[in-house]
């Protein structure tokens, strides 16, 4: 004769939980349990005095399966019941999600459970925003409350959204809910910093380039290859005060320009802070993927200056047209090469950055932007102006820099960004048109050879 099968407590709950996930809470009764179970419904009334008691047990492990779920969907394993994650965890679950949020007193029945996740949420909002208890607990109670409503419709299958959709809608929620708190800390209190630190910049770089400059010219002309002691013995080479003016001319503008850019700058970053924490996070992100990009054109910008002032300064106008188009060529195969190899690596860096997976899309949509038009465009806009410059263009390379970094970076990024509501996505968009007329201008400014009437010091 065969041995009876022996049903226990576990086994009975693993199948209840089996069953809520499939079918839902209705499914959950003695005849399923046993059917599922291939047995008579005598061991689920041995194991449990009614479905009261089994319920009870079965809440912990349902509430268990969420909190796995949830924390798998973040990316520093922190629960936060406002995010995508529950909204996911709706779509992939739903009988349980319906089971665990959306029966009379449900709430009551998990609280217990689900108290120290709350708990952890209300103390890193407190830390982000640097806001009170009281206000934190408000907060998270909003956009918990957001969230769930956009989970229980999608659980309830009552609308057709699709996840996407419902990513931007709780995205936008979370921005209109954090931003007095997020605008408080970018403009009551970095830009006095931010400002001053690009004031006394820009400042104290005049003085070092116009010194630099300054010494350069004397050395030259004095013969003075070694120390600074030999410049006592000619003291009858010191340049005349319309050479000194010329010096100026030159040393000053290209870092008025500066000062101009970072305090534009400050205000981009204050727009960015008003576009919500994940945003934020995926342009700090963004900009650090930048800089790797931006170096082909930093590198180069010296190479212009040294190369075509050289030309100039000897008036060999057929030397620096020979070597404006060289260095033209270079600086565009190497800036496409290096920015396509930061646009591959881009997705292995962004797997391992601590950020929300909507921050991760939106880190490589920012690079893909920046890096197009920065592989395009920046090696004319940056480092074919400092050719410019080199050859005595001075002003108009000012000028220019000057009002497009207003007219275009400023207003486009404000268009974009604000009026039609792109977030960090119209500001990046702002900042390559900049990066475009400024290149076209410098193009045409360079083929009309107007800089060959110039005359350096």
């Amino acid at each position: 004769m065969p041995a009876k099968k022996q049903i226990t407590r576990e086994m009975i709950l693993r199948t209840a939980l089996k069953l809520l996930k499939d079918r839902g809470c209705e499914a959950v009764n003695v005849k399923c349990l046993a059917r599922e179970l291939g047995c008579s419904t005598q061991p689920v009334y041995l194991s449990f005095s009614g479905m009261d008691e089994l319920r009870a047990e079965l809440i912990p492990l349902a509430v268990n399966t969420f909190e796995n779920a949830m924390r798998s969907e973040s990316a520093d394993g922190v629960i936060r019941l406002y995010d995508m994650s529950s909204v996911r965890f709706a779509k992939s679950e739903p009988c349980l999600f319906r089971f665990l949020f959306m029966r009379k007193d449900a709430f009551s029945e998990t609280k217990k459970s689900l108290l120290p996740s709350i708990e952890k949420s209300v103390r890193e909002l407190m830390t982000v925003y640097l806001i009170g208890r009281e206000e934190a607990d408000l907060l998270h109670d909003r956009m918990w409350m957001n969230a769930h409503g956009i989970a229980s419709m999608i659980a309830t299958d009552f609308c057709g959204w699709n996840m996407e959709k419902a990513a931007r809608m709780l995205a936008d929620s979370k921005e209109a809910f954090t931003r007095k708190y997020e605008a408080f800390d970018v403009y009551e209190y970095r830009p006095a910093k931010a400002y001053s630190a690009a004031f006394c910049r820009a400042v104290s770089f005049d003085v070092r380039r116009y010194r630099g400059h300054l010494h350069c010219r004397l050395f030259e002309r004095s013969g003075c290859h070694g120390s600074l002691r030999n410049l006592s013995d000619h003291h009858d080479t010191f340049p005349s005060v319309p050479r000194l003016l010329r010096c100026r001319r030159d040393a000053l503008p290209q870092h008025r320009e500066s000062g101009v850019h970072r305090l534009v700058k400050v205000a981009l970053s204050g727009m960015v802070a008003m576009f919500g924490a994940y945003q934020i996070a995926a342009n700090g992100v963004a900009q650090s993927i930048w800089s790797l990009a931006a170096i082909i054109g930093l590198a180069m910008a010296p190479a212009y200056t040294t190369v075509i002032g050289q030309c100039m300064d000897a008036r060999d106008i057929d030397a620096a047209n020979y070597y404006f188009k060289k260095l033209n060529k270079i600086t565009l195969v190497l800036s496409v090469l290096r920015n396509a190899l930061i646009l591959a690596v881009t997705p292995l860096i962004v797997r391992h950055s601590a950020i929300s997976p909507e921050a991760k899309e939106l880190v490589i949509q920012l690079v893909l932007i920046n890096n197009i038009f920065n592989a395009l465009a920046y090696p004319f806009a940056g480092p074919l102006g400092n050719g410019l410059r080199a050859a005595g263009d001075v002003k108009f390379t000012m000028v220019v820099s000057i009002v497009l970094t207003v007219a275009a970076r400023l207003l486009f990024s404000t268009l974009f960004g604000l009026w039609l509501g792109r977030g960090v996505i119209g500001i990046a968009v702002g900042m390559s048109i900049d990066l475009v007329f400024r290149g076209a201008i410098f193009i045409l400014r360079q083929r009309s050879q107007r800089r060959t009437r110039f005359r350096l010091i």
